[in-house]
């Protein structure tokens, strides 16, 4: 049988009701190793937490990007990432530039238990307003 290693599903208008939707579907990708759902319309929504939640399932996943989803900090499905990541004992890079986390979404990343072959390099934040950071709290 075939196996999903790379779904691409960047820019294609996914709302909070259509990853919703997906969620159940992704969660069955175990060979999935890079999933792109960059520059969509979900937010920080119930969508957002069901997929925070089904990522420990995706025991190949190395690469996710969720760059421009407009993803607050202390909105629900952020927590739930945060909360869900350090189980995702394979990712290697993390993709959340051009999103609304500010200073203290990217601090509540740093304090995170990450993956083991998730480092710091490989995190992007960039596109975040941290006007008010300083240097050495990033």
């Amino acid at each position: 049988a075939t196996q999903l290693v790379f779904l691409n599903l960047r820019e294609n208008n996914i709302t909070e009701s259509g990853l919703l939707s997906l969620v159940p579907v992704l969660s069955t990708l175990h060979s999935l190793g890079v999933l792109d759902l960059s520059r969509n319309k979900f937010g920080s929504s119930k969508g957002l937490e069901g997929l925070a939640r089904a990522l420990p399932s995706l025991t190949s996943l190395t690469d996710l990007s969720l760059n421009g989803n407009n993803i607050g900090s202390w909105d629900r499905g952020f927590l739930e990432l945060l909360a869900n990541l350090p189980r995702c004992q394979n990712l290697q890079k993390l993709d959340l530039c051009r999103n609304r986390l500010g200073c203290e979404g990217v601090l509540s990343l740093k304090d995170l238990g990450c993956p083991p072959n998730l480092n710091w390099y490989n995190v992007d934040v960039r596109g975040q307003n941290l006007s008010s950071a300083s240097p050495q709290s990033v």
